[in-house]
């Protein structure tokens, strides 16, 4: 019995061990450069369905000149919502390498139940949405059809 004990306490540990990996991995996105304007914003990539629910969700705030960059497999319109958002946001809309539409300063909500959360979308589809913080739009100049450098 005492064998078994020593036996499975490593194996228990290697488990452990990979399903932490596994699940740090399959939550935090890879983060890159891409350039507006000229001006470099460091983003983190949200590829999948895991991370683009969680977003921003419950950060406190958002460093400049950074974000968080919303990829999907193809362009649509696609729903954005703040939930456990404590700053505000502004969002670029991208369709391929362009800006396709912007929305400014959509403010942090005031409650968080999912019956009254506002949600937020495009006009155009589009298959990349960028959230920065809210202001950014206006101080990096951005407008619609500026080019985007990944």
């Amino acid at each position: 019995m005492k064998y078994l004990f020593y036996s499975l306490v490593p194996i228990s540990i290697v488990v452990f061990l990979l399903l932490f990996i596994f699940r740090s991995s399959s939550v935090t996105g890879n983060s890159k450069t891409v350039i507006i304007n000229g001006n470099p914003i460091q983003v983190e990539i949200a590829d999948n369905d895991a991370l683009r629910t969680q977003g921003l969700s419950g950060r406190k705030s958002l460093a400049t000149n950074s974000g968080m960059l919303f990829i999907y497999p193809k362009a649509g319109i696609y729903s954005f919502w703040m939930k456990e958002m404590q700053f505000p946001l502004d969002f670029i809309w991208i369709n391929g390498d362009t800006v396709a539409d912007l929305m400014k300063d959509v403010p942090a909500p005031e409650t968080n139940d999912l019956l009254v959360l506002s949600t937020y979308q495009s006009n155009t589809p589009v298959d990349k949405a960028l959230e920065l913080n809210a202001g950014s739009i206006d101080r990096l100049t951005i407008k619609i059809g500026d080019k985007i450098k990944y």
